[in-house]
């Protein structure tokens, strides 16, 4: 079963009330070099578990910011910035508009 459950009924409606007749008409503005012809070419499913190994694994092979030189300049340099700021900037009095 297709994911979008569209009776043939629904679609008839739906056409008639767009103003066409089938779902090519919709789509005739698409050059036909663009439209696809046949199914899509997917991996198996994967669990959540598998897919972000998997994305892990593909980011791996990027250069990690930390391992590149930064000419960034202006002050955006490589720099130690100790986990307890993050959690106190991001206390609700140091962003709300309520802040004495």
């Amino acid at each position: 079963m297709p994911y979008i459950s569209n009776t043939d009924r629904d679609r008839q409606e739906i056409y008639a009330r767009i103003g066409i007749k089938k779902f090519d008409d919709l789509i005739q503005a698409i050059p036909e070099k663009f439209r696809l012809k046949g199914d899509l070419k997917l991996d198996e499913p994967m669990s959540e578990l598998e897919i972000t190994s998997k994305i892990k694994g593909q980011t791996c092979q990027n250069l990690c910011a930390q391992n590149a030189n930064s000419f960034l300049g202006a002050g955006v340099y490589d720099h130690f910035i100790p986990a307890a700021v993050d959690s106190i900037v991001s206390r609700p009095e140091f962003f709300t508009a309520y802040t004495p």
